[in-house]
């Protein structure tokens, strides 16, 4: 066994110990807030839910810029010492304190150009979350290069809980869209002090010269990166708010957080989890490659079937979740999965790019993309809702597919091998989707509402099933030959 192969085995072990706390606590989390907000949903008018996702998108920008590519500078860096660590809390609260003022100040501005007087408040209720975050980002970032995702699921779990209960608890007490701002604060402040608690590190007001020039120039790609990336990702939330209304944008925001929400943060997941493993694995590419294109078919395996399955329930789904006040965002929601699709299988390969030294390439992408829906929208806005769904969902798994490509490129991977990877989850999902054509197609009009939902889901997962131990043994071999070992598992 070569020098190489036991640095790698026993870093293996580690990314699935990890994984699997990753999984489990951000999926547990994610799943809670996107129960949490079918239940604001159903509670809320359509308008109302629009004005909760403009000011959730306005802060989430405003905290993208907050943690200024601070933390991912932490888990890029070979060995960040105590001098290197607390660099980057200073940098993170001198950032914090010029954001959160600067966005105080802004409220009123914003809530005057989208027409909503009361997106003020809420705004300011939310903006406490700033001032949490600024404590929060160099610890988690810590806890990511350690990969020591058990110690990051605590804190995770218990915000969002906590979130979940303000929130609900408020709303059936009449609190209104206020309830969620409340709990977005609440959910700050939890993770931040309990994170603070998970590591070893504690934090001094001092800084290095050298290292704020170190961490600056690894950063700011990065920031820049992200900015734009959730610029061109909300920029369209904004056209939609601006233009057709709170109302329509509550329609588009239920559709875009069904077909991308649940699934984007799974692949998200393991975006925590690929981007310190990359950044271990800078000295031995080989291996990161075979690692990107395991991540690429999990992806694609679980992914894929998932928002196929969606798009085809989704007039039973929402009908029986929300009442017939949501049925104009079905047709967004079918739209919409193609777009949602894209950019989950294409995470790996940013995360591959960030933490192998080329944060440039997804920067360069993503200034493309949000430069691109900007003018697009800003001239078909007027044209209708599910134009602007169109458009968004060509733009997005265009450049999203780019970025695959370009990755593949960089690293030497031939697009046979790419091709090969998808085909597990393309055959799962085709199988999920025949079968509920077939049983729509045989016995129409046999049932309604809740049971054809269930029995339409149970058909296709029965399905899915039986191709996963058919078509797709040898994937389904691997996985559990890679649960089982905790070694890797070539492609």
């Amino acid at each position: 066994m070569t020098p190489s192969q036991n640095q790698v085995e026993p870093l293996a072990g580690r990314v699935f110990r990890g994984g699997v706390w990753l999984f489990s606590s951000y999926a547990l989390s994610k799943l809670s807030r996107t129960g949490m907000m079918l239940i604001i949903a159903a509670l809320l008018s359509p308008a109302e839910y629009g004005i909760v996702a403009l000011c959730t998108i306005i802060v989430m920008v405003a905290q993208l810029t907050n943690e200024a590519g601070i933390w991912q500078a932490v888990v890029y860096r070979a060995d960040p010492n105590r001098q290197f660590l607390n660099t980057a809390f200073v940098m993170n609260i001198i950032g914090g304190v010029v954001i959160s003022v600067s966005f105080i100040l802004a409220v009123p501005w914003i809530a005057s150009f989208f027409g909503e007087p009361e997106m003020t408040a809420v705004l300011r209720v939310m903006g406490l979350a700033l001032l949490a975050d600024m404590l929060f980002y160099v610890p988690d970032g810590l806890l990511r290069k350690e990969l020591r995702f058990k110690s990051r699921a605590v804190p995770e779990i218990a915000a969002t809980f906590g979130a979940g209960v303000a929130t609900i608890g408020l709303l059936f007490l009449g609190v209104g869209i206020m309830s969620y701002a409340i709990g977005y604060a609440v959910e700050s402040v939890i993770r931040c002090v309990l994170t603070l608690g998970q590591v070893r590190w504690r934090p001094k007001l001092q800084a290095s010269w050298l290292y704020v020039r170190e961490i600056a120039s690894y950063a700011k790609p990065v920031l820049g990166s992200d900015l734009t990336r959730h610029s061109s990702s909300y920029v369209d939330y904004l056209i939609v708010g601006h233009v057709l209304g709170t109302r329509q944008l509550g329609f588009y925001t239920l559709a875009l957080s069904l077909s991308n929400y649940l699934v984007e943060n799974f692949a998200r997941i393991l975006s925590r989890l690929a981007f310190p493993t990359f950044a271990t694995l800078q000295g031995d590419l080989s291996y990161a490659r075979r690692v990107y294109l395991k991540m690429i078919q999990l992806v694609t395996a679980l992914v894929l079937p998932i928002l196929t399955t969606l798009a085809l329930l989704a007039t039973p789904l929402i009908g029986e979740l929300l009442g017939d006040k949501w049925q104009p965002a079905v047709v967004l929601l079918q739209i919409m999965v193609v777009a949602g699709i894209s950019r989950a299988v294409s995470f790996p390969s940013r995360d591959m790019l960030w933490g192998t030294g080329f944060p440039k390439i997804p920067f360069k992408v993503d200034v493309f993309e949000g430069v691109l829906i900007t003018v697009v929208l800003l001239l078909i806005a007027a044209q209708g809702i599910e134009i602007i769904a169109i458009a968004v969902t060509v733009i997005r798994s265009l450049t999203s597919w780019t970025i695959m490509l370009v990755t593949c490129r960089v690293f030497g991977i031939r697009l046979r091998e790419l091709g090969r990877v998808l085909v597990p989850g393309v055959a799962l999902a085709a199988s999920g989707a025949a079968a509920i054509l077939t049983l729509e197609l045989l016995v129409p009009d046999l049932l309604s509402g809740a049971p054809e939902l269930i029995v339409l889901t149970a058909a296709a997962g029965a399905a899915m099933i039986f191709c996963l131990l058919t078509v797709c043994r040898g994937f389904f071999r691997e996985v559990v030959t890679l649960l089982r070992s905790r070694k890797p598992v070539s492609t």
